[in-house]
């Protein structure tokens, strides 16, 4: 089975947050992502891992909009 895999602009919306942010963990590797041409792609396997890693107070959480 193929997993779901997300754009930055995908998944910024999905989180709540700016496309910036999600890049900026794709860069420091604390997000795993694929580069497929110039855009990046998010497994939905890695942006649980992640959210489980912030849920265990190891990864740096993310900012919610307010508004």
């Amino acid at each position: 089975m193929i997993e779901q895999h997300y754009t930055t602009r995908e998944l910024a919306k999905l989180l709540r947050v700016n496309p910036e942010t999600v890049l900026r963990l794709a860069q420091r590797g604390e997000l795993s992502s694929v580069r497929v041409g110039s855009e990046r792609r998010y497994a939905e396997s890695a942006i649980r891992a992640y959210l489980e890693e912030g849920a265990e107070g190891s990864a740096v959480p993310l900012r919610r909009r307010v508004g």
